[in-house]
């Protein structure tokens, strides 16, 4: 993860660690093994590692407004491309886990909107995806966009 701006890398390393922290027991359904911010084709991971999570900045840059009141309002926005493997061939197997899933991430991201008190809210948009396998695997991918926004003082970093 190598962004300049260190509000940017703050909010981005805590949506990592949020994915980091879905671990299959009374809060979650499943168990993330794998997250990077690195560019990883994630169909290139084996089962034993997913369900994955490659989590990227928006090549946009944050959108930026200012206040009359000496404030700063920006929105980062990320893209979540995430990776499972459903413990069965049959769409519906795939749709339940892929499901299960999505609960688990809107779960994870939204325990703390300001994460960790940078933040003033976190927004999980609508996913593009499932993108299913009609073969004899069980992948199913997707992306997500999260945008986090953080109001600050003019010249504030």
């Amino acid at each position: 993860m190598s962004a300049p701006d260190p509000i940017l890398r703050r909010v981005w390393a805590s949506l990592v660690t949020a994915l980091e922290g879905i671990v299959s027991g009374s809060d979650y359904h499943s168990t993330v093994r794998f997250v990077s911010t690195d560019l990883v084709n994630l169909l290139s991971l084996s089962s034993q590692q997913t369900p994955a999570f490659l989590v990227m900045a928006d090549g946009e840059g944050a959108q930026r407004l200012f206040h009359m009141a000496g404030q700063v309002k920006e929105t980062f926005s990320f893209v979540l491309e995430g990776r499972l493997d459903a413990p069965g061939l049959l769409v519906s197997a795939k749709a339940d886990a892929y499901a299960r899933m999505l609960l688990d991430v809107e779960y994870a991201l939204t325990r703390d909107v300001t994460r960790g008190g940078i933040a003033s809210a976190t927004f999980i948009r609508s996913p593009k995806g499932p993108f299913m396998g009609l073969d004899t695997t069980g992948i199913v991918q997707w992306q997500q966009r999260v945008d986090v926004i953080v109001v600050r003082d003019t010249g504030e970093r």
